[in-house]
């Protein structure tokens, strides 16, 4: 077989596979929706807050010493307290 020969012998081949494939899909039944339930949703106030067990420590440490010598009378601050 010369080589003008196979040409239209491979043109009738890919367009053959190009018809086979546009041929109409089958088309197949959709599977039923899942059941689900539901719920009403209501509104409500939320508190947003967290709370986590932990220890501080300093990264700096300041002695204080009296300039002058006496008794203290009264503290006028708790400890902790934001002085």
């Amino acid at each position: 077989m010369s080589v003008s020969a196979r040409l239209p012998l491979a043109a009738l081949f890919a367009f053959g596979f190009v018809l086979a494939g546009c041929s109409q899909p089958q088309q197949q039944a959709a599977p039923p929706p899942p059941a689900v339930t539901v719920a009403k949703a209501k509104s409500q106030t939320i508190t947003d807050y967290d709370e986590y067990v932990g220890r501080f420590v300093a990264i700096n440490e300041v002695n204080v010493h009296a300039r002058v010598s006496g008794y203290l009378a009264q503290i006028h601050f708790t400890d902790g307290q934001l002085v």
